[in-house]
């Protein structure tokens, strides 16, 4: 495991879901272990999997006073939209918005996942309730593990970076958008599960954790930087 001490970082798109995976626990317990404070920009968990009751009752509870001594921000995401959460979230964080400006020394940035920027993502309650039923049963979660060694031999097959770039073109909207904020305003997004690290453009995507592969935003006295690494 990495032992890299870390300022503030801002993560995404872990997408919990009932299938506890060890690895990747340990990963995150040791990434935010590093940290001075967390951020996560929305996906912590997917409702189109499991309600927030469900994740109450899984073992990724564990982590929850970890982030918590981490004075936590949470962004919703479209996975975990505010209407899908109540009280409880702050168990893990100290503040939850739909979008939030850090602003420190050399760093102005306004975070939010992106999915109300690119409004392309499902709220219909009835596909939600079916592809949960769905998931619960054990046979056909068969092929959820089918995916996830799927996504898994594509990264091997393709390697980091061109499989990070999957998905790019979803970044537009995002990148079109930040051009709008003020010229000292960084957009920092999440959602497209394609990290890009673009201050030039006023954009950085921070990417997912997922499939043995991270990324995150570092944040040190002002200065960023997209980090990588494997789990």
């Amino acid at each position: 495991m990495n032992d890299k001490k870390l300022k503030t970082i801002v993560i995404s798109d872990t997408h919990i879901t009932g299938v506890f995976h060890k690895k990747r626990y340990a990963y995150l317990e040791n990434l935010i272990s590093r940290c001075d404070k967390l951020i996560i920009n929305g996906d912590l968990w997917s409702y189109y999997s499991l309600s927030l009751d469900d994740v109450f009752k899984s073992k990724w509870t564990g982590l929850f006073p970890l982030m918590k001594s981490k004075k936590c921000i949470f962004i919703y995401g479209n996975h975990d939209r505010k209407e899908w959460c109540d009280d409880r979230i702050f168990q893990f964080c100290d503040e939850a918005h739909n979008e939030y400006h850090y602003k420190e020394e050399g760093a102005d940035l306004l975070i939010t996942h992106g999915h109300l920027i690119a409004n392309d993502s499902i709220t219909n309650e009835t596909y939600i309730k079916f592809n949960r039923l769905v998931n619960n049963f054990n046979k056909l979660n068969q092929s959820y593990r089918f995916y996830i060694f799927l996504q898994k031999s594509l990264l091997f097959l393709m390697g980091e970076s061109k499989y990070a770039q999957l998905f790019k073109k979803l970044n537009n909207p995002h990148i079109n958008y930040a051009k709008n904020l003020p010229d000292e305003t960084i957009l920092v997004a999440a959602h497209t599960h394609s990290p890009a690290f673009m201050p030039e453009k006023k954009y950085i995507n921070v990417g997912f954790i997922n499939f043995g592969l991270s990324f995150y935003l570092h944040i040190d006295n002002g200065k960023l930087s997209l980090e990588s690494e494997r789990y």
